[in-house]
């Protein structure tokens, strides 16, 4: 009789957790779809701030909000686990210190970095460098990711030889290459988009 209530309790222990692994891989698999739906429901919530960075730092719009798509899905609150914030992922000890030093003021403090509209502008003046670094290149905006992703140093390593060459096969860190890749189709989805 014990033995029985011991089985009959391992297999409901068993049940119970075969259930909550369902719930979690459910959940882990929808996680994306949330993410997506997320972002189409907030991905016009930031065109102000795009286009104003975007005029201010002669930057393609639809580029700026591909790299917002693919860093946060448009959700300004979020830290990445490098000490990246805001809706850009910038670094304050690194994108906007050097922004910072740029424009010869003190590094704005976290809360401050997350305003969208401070973010966007930094995050932009930050990717308007590389921009502006690879632009001899067919590929510059590829380039100028690997750096806004990677950093200068890495970026240097993957410009090819020849400027009309392409990069993306030339990325060594497989994370970056994606990032690159996923940055790329989606501001060629947002161009097509505005297209029609």
């Amino acid at each position: 009789m014990r033995d029985r209530k011991r089985k009959s309790r391992k297999f409901t222990k068993f049940l119970f957790l075969l259930f909550v692994a369902g719930v979690c891989w459910i959940a882990y698999q929808w996680r994306h779809s949330l993410l997506d739906l997320w972002a189409k429901s907030s991905e016009n919530a930031y065109d102000k701030a795009i286009y104003a960075a975007a005029r201010k730092h002669n930057v393609d719009p639809l580029f700026i909000k591909a790299v917002i798509y693919r860093e946060t899905r448009f959700q300004p609150n979020t830290r990445g686990g490098a000490g990246e914030v805001g809706l850009m992922q910038i670094i304050p000890n690194k994108a906007v210190a050097d922004w910072a030093i740029a424009h010869d003021v003190k590094v704005p403090c976290d809360g401050v970095l997350f305003k969208p509209q401070v973010n966007i502008d930094i995050g932009t003046w930050y990717l308007k460098q590389g921009l502006k670094r690879w632009r001899r290149y067919k590929y510059y905006r590829e380039l100028a990711l690997c750096q806004y992703n990677a950093g200068g140093s890495w970026a240097k390593k993957w410009a090819p030889p020849q400027t009309d060459d392409a990069v993306i096969d030339r990325i060594t860190i497989n994370s970056t290459k994606q990032y690159v890749k996923n940055i790329i189709k989606k501001y060629n989805n947002y161009r097509a988009r505005l297209k029609k």
